[in-house]
């Protein structure tokens, strides 16, 4: 049986979780390529982020490129000229795929986002319903497990209070925000 889910946002596309599946499956083969790629820490990553490889700075590498390339003569001998060559190819195929995987992803969230809605909406109802019956909520506890969100959270038996607040007189006037303060609006 192919179930169906169509999604309406700024126009109709029908998943089935079959293509989901097999989307699921490409991507896991794409990420297997890529095997080789060792994850950074956290400290590596952030001192990556800091070199800000935008769109920007990519054009300036490759201009960069294309300059040592006609002005090879200028560069000292220990330059590693073909590290460079490779490196800038890689950076600008590297961004390719990440752009598409982003591209990717955001497409993922517009379909994930409406259904996950109907689903979560459809739930809260089955679940009021299941409230609503007597005696048939301990029933279905006890074959389906957690049918809440709050059902593992228990409230403290001696709850903190917190101290009383002061009577509003007491507290003094509300500060005045500067988009509020008449001398300082402009004209």
């Amino acid at each position: 049986m192919k179930k169906t889910v169509t999604t309406t946002a700024a126009k109709e596309t029908t998943l089935s979780v079959e293509d989901i599946h097999a989307a699921t499956a490409a991507v896991l083969a794409v990420y297997g390529t890529l095997s080789s790629v060792k994850p950074l820490t956290a400290v590596q990553r952030r001192e990556y982020y800091r070199m800000r490889l935008g769109p920007q700075t990519l054009g300036v590498l490759d201009n960069r490129l294309t300059a040592a390339r006609e002005h090879r003569h200028l560069l000292p001998p220990s330059f590693a000229m073909p590290t460079f060559e490779r490196d800038t190819v890689l950076v600008g195929a590297l961004q390719k795929c990440a752009s598409a995987t982003e591209q990717l992803l955001t497409r993922l969230r517009d379909a994930l986002l409406p259904v996950g809605n109907r689903a979560v909406h459809a739930g809260n109802v089955a679940y009021a319903y299941i409230k609503a019956s007597p005696g048939a909520e301990e029933q279905v506890k006890r074959s389906v497990g957690k049918l809440s969100v709050y059902a593992g959270r228990t409230r403290s038996a001696n709850p903190v209070e917190s101290p009383p607040s002061p009577p509003p007189s007491a507290i003094g006037p509300a500060p005045v925000a500067p988009s509020d303060n008449p001398d300082k609006k402009a004209a």
